[in-house]
Formats: C-alpha cells, structure tokens, sequence
C-alpha cells in the first residue's frame, strides 16, 4: 500500500499522502478535493477539461461549461459532465461515481454510457458493471468533510475505510467478525480512536501488536 501510493504520487500532478485530505483548484473555478492516499493527472487547455484519477477517491465541483465538458478519466471508466458535483473513486478492480448534484454520463469504450442522477452510484470494472445504485450522496462524501458515516455495514468494509486513513495495516484475524453489521460516524482525523469506539460496542477485541500493525479478533 505505501509503495503504490507513493509511486502513485511520483507520477501525478497533485497527490495525498495517508491521512491527508487536499483540495486543488482548477484554472476553470473548478476544484478537486483528494482523499487520502489519492493522485490525479490535469490535462487543461482552451479545448479540453479532463483529469485522470491514478489512484484513491476525489471529489469533483465543476464549474458549468457547455462547450467544453468537464471529463475523468479512471481505471475502468470514463465519467463526462458539463457542470455538476460527483465522486470518483477507484478501488478493488472497480471505478464507482457517485452523484451529489446534476447529471453526470458514465461509460467506457464497449459500454452504452449510464446517466447518473442525484444519488445514483455505478462501480463499473475490466469485464463489467454491477449495476445502478440508490445510495446516499451526503453519507459517500461524508469525508470531505473529515468523517466516515456507516449505516448498517459490514465490518470488513468499515475497517478498509478507516484503514486508508492509518498510517499501518488493520487485519481482522477471524473471518466470522467480517459480516458484524455497524452504524456510526467516526473523525478520519483520529482513526485509533475509530477502533477503539468499535471494540467498545461489537464483540471484538484490538491488538497492536506494533506501530504499524493492529488485529482485530
């Protein structure tokens, strides 16, 4: 994790390191904001607006621009708007967009384009895409604004969000504890702290066992 990030940041144009949340602003008004461990390339000039998503999760608010559509290019997908706020993120062979305002058009080469609407989420991978989703935009988005929200997830997935904002690796030991179910928000600023409320209210038990290595059975 901490060699591809930092490769990541050696190729980018603007990067984040672990725990690091950093807003770019474009020569259009318009801005990025990077999650942590996140690195985007700019291509800007009097006929294109593109950006490419090399890694991490980023959070777009595009200025409205007809002539010129505002286009993110991942892994997987091809996300092209006019004017709108949306989230990129690349993660486990996928590339999700989720909408938070207006509408954004997502594809790639042997696709027909989806049309996302406000709320709309779509992962799309090398082979395909698992189809359209109704989530909560404010919850996706919650860490722009320095917090994870959870609703009734699992652990497993609660433990790899906080784990991208440690500076170490989080495992959870036994496999049964991946499908305990949890709700709550939490600071990315504090992940320890994270944890240690989730050992405090799910039937697990934290080992650090070093800096850099936490279990959790």
């Amino acid at each position: 994790m901490f060699l591809q990030a930092n490769i990541s940041c050696f190729q980018s144009d603007f990067c984040t390191r672990t725990g690091e949340i950093k807003t770019v602003a474009l020569s259009d008004g318009s801005t990025v904001t990077l999650s942590s461990q996140t690195a985007i390339n700019v291509a800007y000039n009097e006929h294109l607006r593109q950006v490419r998503l090399l890694r991490g999760e980023a959070y777009f608010e595009v200025q409205p621009n007809p002539d010129h559509p505002f286009i993110v290019e991942g892994n997987y997908s091809r996300t092209k708007v006019v004017g709108t706020r949306f989230i990129v993120r690349e993660d486990n062979n996928f590339d999700t967009v989720t909408v938070n305002q207006g509408i954004v058009e997502v594809g790639r080469n042997n696709i027909k384009p989806y049309v996302l609407r406000v709320n709309d989420q779509l992962s799309i991978g090398e082979a395909n895409s698992n189809g359209l989703r109704h989530v909560s935009a404010a919850t996706e988005g919650a860490w722009t604004k320095g917090h994870l929200v959870f609703e009734n997830a699992c652990l497993d997935v609660v433990i790899n969000e906080i784990e991208r904002y440690s500076k170490g690796v989080i495992v959870i030991k036994n496999s049964r504890l991946k499908s305990v179910k949890v709700s709550g928000r939490f600071d990315i600023s504090t992940p320890n702290k994270a944890l240690e409320a989730l050992e405090q209210t799910l039937p697990i038990k934290l080992y650090r066992l070093t800096p850099w290595l936490t279990v959790i059975a």
